[in-house]
């Protein structure tokens, strides 16, 4: 919830900074008079003096497209609903009609990540000396980070959210994928990974060792869309895939809608 008081609090002084006065208009005296060859363009003039509101400022497209994104949803929810109503096929598998919360619900998670995109975005092309530009100091300084550098293809890498309450370290090296993650309520936990693409494997382990418990996993593509997995669940003391360790075997589907 801090979060989120924050990010509306900084979007209030965007809007209050971006906001356009009304133009000045002044009136010719009796002898005074326009350049002969002056033509109005009566279309640009308008739109050269036509003081821009906040909705021009709300709806300007992000990096991360979220507002057409949110535009696309709609268009077609609205789509299968005419679809649905069309040929009386309320009730049947996929054909069902987004209610009004679920929309609100939609909404509300979208604007609050396009005006934090948004913010983001004007944070980081601030010039010194403006608010905007000391935000951003201050988001820093609570979003540290560190490397420590062993050699050009290892490097110890922290980052630390103060605000979220958590910070990962993490070991970067071309072998295996691993960090460990630690979190404010005293939660630890290390995460090892590969992705072996010659071979279609992808290995994973979860270990939490304040619990002294750790899940590892092998899965394999079999064929397109389908993949099967291997995992083993077991205390720290325990070799993976003995027979003290809780051993799953399962077959994954997925495909894009």
């Amino acid at each position: 919830m801090l979060r989120y008081f924050i990010l509306l609090f900084t979007g209030f002084l965007m809007l209050g900074n971006l906001a356009a006065e009304e133009p000045n208009y002044r009136e010719l005296a009796a002898d005074e008079r326009e350049l002969a060859n002056f033509v109005v363009r009566e279309d640009l003039q308008e739109a050269l003096l036509r003081p821009k509101s906040l909705y021009f400022y709300m709806t300007v497209e992000d990096d991360r497209g979220i507002l057409r994104q949110m535009k696309d949803q709609f268009q077609e929810w609205r789509e299968n609903q005419e679809y649905v109503e069309k040929w009386n096929l309320e009730g049947f598998g996929n054909y069902s009609i987004q209610d009004t919360p679920a929309k609100k619900s939609y909404l509300s998670k979208m604007l609050l990540k396009y005006l934090d995109k948004r913010i983001s975005g004007e944070i980081k092309k601030a010039e010194e000396g403006t608010t905007f530009h000391r935000i951003g100091q201050v988001q820093q300084a609570l979003s540290p980070s560190a490397t420590l550098k062993f050699s050009d293809l290892v490097k110890l890498r922290l980052k630390v959210r103060i605000l979220e309450g958590k910070g990962e370290l993490h070991l970067e090296n071309p072998y295996i994928g691993a960090k460990s993650e630690f979190y404010k309520t005293g939660e630890v936990k290390v995460v090892l990974n590969k992705n072996m693409t010659d071979l279609g494997l992808y290995y994973h382990t979860d270990y939490s060792p304040l619990e002294g418990h750790y899940v590892a996993s092998l899965s394999k593509s079999l064929i397109d869309n389908v993949s099967a997995k291997v995992s083993s669940s077991q205390s720290h003391d325990r070799v993976v895939f003995s027979g003290d360790s809780d051993r799953t075997l399962s077959l994954n589907y997925g495909k894009a809608f």
